[in-house]
């Protein structure tokens, strides 16, 4: 079983932020390790290699952030480490039912799989002073042409059980990059209402 010790999480930069967001709302106390990081180059880029051999040896083989450790229990990729603080906290920003926890899931699952590499693509190209890359622009437009449907189906503002949950956030966290990145949310108002909600929210990290 997971020690009863304060849980630590690897990283504050990059898809740490949205696990730190989670340990929040989940009102879950979590130590911060500071892991340096630079967009597009990883871990430690400027720093001793010894430093990044240490943090791929004991801390997570593929050498990415975030990492949750609770107690002797490693658990790495932002997604999951956000369904398990949702549910190590319970309350009501966790799934309440079975059903419930396999649309977090399905909502999680969906925004990496439909989004995530669009959002940070167009990002990217406009840190870098860049045009969208047109098959990045068409794929997102596409999934939230879908995920617009889908809010304006559920007639609740959020994607499971009338409020905010862990689906709420990890899609939010994806999208807020696309946004930072000037794509054009507005486009689709029910997403667009939505996602200001979510990224107002008093424990946003972003």
């Amino acid at each position: 079983m997971p020690s009863m010790a304060t849980m630590k999480i690897y990283g504050t930069a990059g898809r740490a932020k949205r696990a730190l967001w989670a340990a929040e709302e989940a009102g879950v106390q979590v130590e911060t390790v500071e892991i340096p990081l630079r967009p597009g180059e990883g871990i430690y880029p400027d720093g001793p290699e010894s430093a990044k051999a240490e943090f791929i040896e004991k801390i997570n083989p593929f050498g990415a952030i975030p990492v949750l450790q609770d107690g002797d229990m490693m658990l790495r990729e932002s997604m999951a480490i956000n369904m398990y603080l949702a549910k190590k906290g319970g309350g009501m920003f966790a799934p309440q039912t079975l059903e419930e926890d396999a649309q977090c899931q399905q909502w999680s699952l969906w925004c990496v799989s439909a989004c995530e590499q669009a959002a940070l693509a167009i990002m990217f190209a406009s840190v870098a002073g860049e045009e969208s890359p047109p098959e990045h622009v068409a794929s997102l437009t596409k999934a939230l042409s879908g995920l617009d449907a889908a809010l304006v189906s559920a007639g609740s503002g959020f994607l499971v059980g009338e409020r905010f949950t862990v689906a709420d956030l990890n899609v939010a966290s994806v999208l807020n990059w696309a946004k930072r990145g000037n794509f054009d949310i507005s486009q689709f108002d029910a997403v667009s209402a939505w996602l200001d909600a979510c990224t107002s929210r008093a424990t946003a990290k972003l």
